[in-house]
């Protein structure tokens, strides 16, 4: 019966982290209109680094892509980049 038990509650938390990512992968952000709490939910992206890309966004106007936004902030590479797939966006 203890392992019945056991089953369920993993069953059950697998679903749930299932859900998670499934409700992260349809939000994805705009790089350049995202505010710093929404940068800081993509892979590597601190509070330092969102406050980089924004500032880097303010002064050079708004990013043409992804690799564009990995040219100009230092911190954020190609490896990174391919780490946002489907969660990061870029709007003219």
């Amino acid at each position: 019966m203890k392992w019945m038990a056991y089953l369920l509650i993993v069953c059950l938390f697998s679903l749930a982290a299932n859900t998670i990512f499934i409700a992260r992968a349809e939000e994805r952000i705009d790089v350049n209109t995202a505010g710093p709490l929404e940068l800081e939910r993509l892979y590597r992206v601190n509070p330092r680094i969102a406050r980089r890309i924004i500032a880097e966004r303010e002064k050079n106007g708004p990013y043409l892509s992804l690799e564009d936004l990995a040219e100009r902030v230092r911190e954020i590479g190609p490896q990174t980049i391919a780490r946002w797939e489907g969660l990061a966006v870029v709007t003219p």
